[in-house]
């Protein structure tokens, strides 16, 4: 077998353990939602931004801050450069290595500057170089690719190895014609007690037909197939020229047809050759001495001879023979010349591949049901004297000078030969881990395209939140936009929906009560869930819908809906709160936000007052950040006179102005026009 060297500068790298979007539980560690049947995130953003089409949306919602901080970065480069993002989403290339021989030709094409791998390895670091401040993970990947580069080209030398051992493989098929003579006379012959090795002589005979094909490739030819010109795609030349442009590609259509017509004839094989004859040959002796007996000649003279037509393959199981008849013949054998030259099939040359097969097969049928009397006496004989040629199938017999020439390696044979081993699993392993992360930011390319198009149909800004020091506790932003209240894209609902309005003048969320107020469906309820949404993609490493969002990592979020639930309003309403109360005693509560919902609905104003007051009492003892609203006035005045709440009013602006709203009935009442009914 060909030796295989490891070439010179062949080097070993360890993957790094990067990844851009980390989704091992035990690191990214969960964001715990409390009371999940009400707020619901996930159902909410999916309905938004459809994120059951992205692999990454189960590993929404994180609390490490490394986590956090890494894929929000990221996200904010993709978003600033559409060039990145444009590399990364046209990436749909296998960079893997081939296993099939004509595919590992092609993929390694000396003709080309760089395989498919190496070539999007150079278009990432083209790319990363032209930027500043990369993201310290995108900086550690340009980083290790550059490393990649030293490795293109031992690794390509090696693969011309392999190429070079591959182009030599074939497979072939042919029904060889040997004529046998005597080297005695008959009636000397017949005295024979034994047969001797030269009782007769064996040749070739030149009706023989032969036919098959190398691996040749493409690849390693003297020319490439054309590509259209670019003008005569998605151009202006094309459109304002579309007969020109159809003409051009018809020349290259011709060009292209008749290359592939003359590689297709470089790759047939029209002539059996020394090796495959000496093979055969070598491997019938044996089998013939056991067939021919000189009762079965006795009455031959010396005028006739046999002839014995046998049907052989040679590809990757190696070489297969079968006898297909034998004959007795008048005259004189025109025997093929003893040295085999590879051309001396002089009539093949005018043939075409698929000319020989059908030659080849015809062949096969005609002789498929011959029951010549040298046929049955002679399968008898084989049969008597153990012959492999009464075999009614195919048997293999050696083939050391056809594997000189034309073996037919495995690719995975060669791949794992000791001497190379190593180097070809490095090489597969680097495409793996460049394929993972391609696929990685592909996916966050095409999450942050949905979540870009949804910003410019309610004209609101992205922009990366920003995470507090360790210690702070904080919730701060300029404006922050209820994307929950979408329900899709207009083209997919058929429902215009009526303009987003972002919130805005919340003083930033510490440690502290903030009470909000106004008209009932007047907004408090959206800017409690437009801060948990927003929170959770914050805490998704994602970008935010809104400005200057500042926070520090929380542990768990929640909110309590007093609406959803089972059972009256006032039991689903305090059960909640105990779920509230029970969470937020196994939590540091500088890392926990939290909503309330109509806090002391659904009960007499007096119960609804006592139970919110010692709910509120509890969360300011603790310092624990929460938004609630409610429609009982005592309450948000109690929590404003004895516990410091912050209270707000909430107009339809969804702007905050400090104080106590009395719910605005008036305006209600006039806005429904009920008073005329009275």
């Amino acid at each position: 077998m060909t030796n295989l060297n490891l070439p010179d500068g062949a080097i070993y790298l360890d993957n790094p353990e990067l990844t851009f979007w980390e989704k091992n539980r035990e690191k990214i560690g969960r964001l715990n939602v409390i009371n999940p049947e009400d707020l619901g995130i996930e159902g909410l953003l999916s309905t938004t931004l459809d994120l059951d089409e992205f692999d990454l949306s189960d590993s929404f919602g994180i609390s490490n801050p490394e986590e956090i901080e890494s894929r929000g970065r990221i996200m904010e480069f993709i978003y600033k450069n559409k060039d990145f993002r444009d590399l990364i989403a046209g990436t749909e290339q296998d960079f893997s290595i081939p296993s099939g021989q004509d595919a590992f030709l092609d993929y390694f094409n000396p003709k080309l500057k760089h395989n498919p791998f190496f070539d999007k390895v150079y278009m990432l670091l083209n790319c990363l170089y032209s930027k500043e401040d990369l993201p310290h993970r995108l900086l550690e990947f340009r980083n290790f690719l550059s490393k990649i580069t030293a490795l293109e080209k031992p690794e390509q030398e090696l693969m011309l190895q392999l190429a070079e051992i591959l182009q030599k493989s074939a497979s072939i098929e042919a029904i060889l014609n040997f004529d046998l003579t005597l080297n005695y006379d008959p009636e000397e012959f017949v005295q024979l007690k034994e047969l001797k090795d030269d009782a007769f002589k064996i040749a070739l005979n030149p009706d023989s037909m032969v036919y098959g094909q190398t691996m040749f490739s493409f690849a390693l030819s003297r020319h490439s197939l054309e590509r259209y010109p670019a003008w005569t795609q998605k151009s202006i030349r094309a459109m304002l020229f579309p007969r020109l442009a159809a003409r051009k590609k018809k020349e290259v259509d011709a060009f292209n047809k008749e290359y592939k017509k003359k590689a297709n004839t470089a790759r047939f094989i029209r002539s059996a050759d020394g090796a495959l004859a000496q093979d055969v040959l070598k491997a019938l002796k044996p089998e013939i001495k056991k067939v021919f007996w000189p009762d079965i000649i006795k009455s031959l003279d010396c005028r006739k001879y046999f002839r014995l037509k046998v049907h052989v393959i040679y590809g990757a199981t190696g070489l297969t023979l079968k006898m297909i008849c034998m004959n007795v013949c008048e005259g004189d054998p025109k025997l093929a010349n003893t040295g085999l030259d590879p051309n001396y099939f002089p009539k093949a040359d005018q043939e075409t591949y698929y000319e020989m097969r059908a030659k080849v097969n015809g062949e096969l049928k005609s002789n498929k049901d011959a029951d010549s009397w040298q046929k049955i006496l002679g399968l008898i004989k084989a049969q008597e004297n153990g012959s492999r040629l009464a075999a009614d199938g195919y048997f293999l017999i050696k083939s050391p000078e056809c594997d000189k020439n034309y073996k037919w390696f495995a690719l995975n044979n060669l791949f794992y030969r000791p001497e190379i081993e190593k180097f070809v699993e490095q090489a597969k392993g680097l495409r793996t881990f460049l394929m993972n992360r391609l696929d990685e930011l592909k996916n966050m390319s095409l999450l942050l395209s949905r979540m870009e198009n949804l910003s410019r149909r309610i004209k609101a800004p992205l922009s990366r939140p920003i995470i507090a020091a360790k210690n702070e506790h904080v919730i701060s932003f300029s404006s922050l936009y209820p994307i929950h209240l979408l329900n899709g894209d207009d083209d997919n609902t058929g429902k215009k929906q009526g303009p987003i309005v972002a919130l805005s003048n919340l003083p930033p969320i510490n440690g502290r009560l903030i009470c909000l107020t106004g008209t009932h469906g007047g907004g408090k309820s959206t800017a409690g869930l437009t801060l948990l949404v927003n929170l959770y993609l914050a805490q998704s490493g994602l970008l935010i819908f809104g400005e200057n969002f500042h926070f520090n990592i929380k542990k768990a979020i929640g909110a309590v809906l007093s609406d959803d639930g089972q059972g009256s309003t006032a039991t689903v309403l305090v059960t909640k709160l105990k779920n509230l109360l029970a969470a937020l005693d196994k939590l540091p509560v500088n890392e926990v936000f939290v909503f309330i919902d109509e806090l002391g609905k659904g009960t007499q104003e007096y119960a609804g007052l006592e139970l919110g007051v010692d709910v509120l009492k509890k969360l300011s003892a603790i310092k624990a950040s929460v938004v609630y609203n409610t429609q009982i006035m005592s309450l948000a005045e109690a929590s404003r006179d004895r516990l410091g709440a912050l209270c707000f009013q909430v107009d339809k602006k969804h702007a905050f102005q400090a104080g106590i709203s009395d719910g605005d009935m008036h305006s209600l009442r006039k806005s429904v026009g009920i008073d005329k009914y009275l």
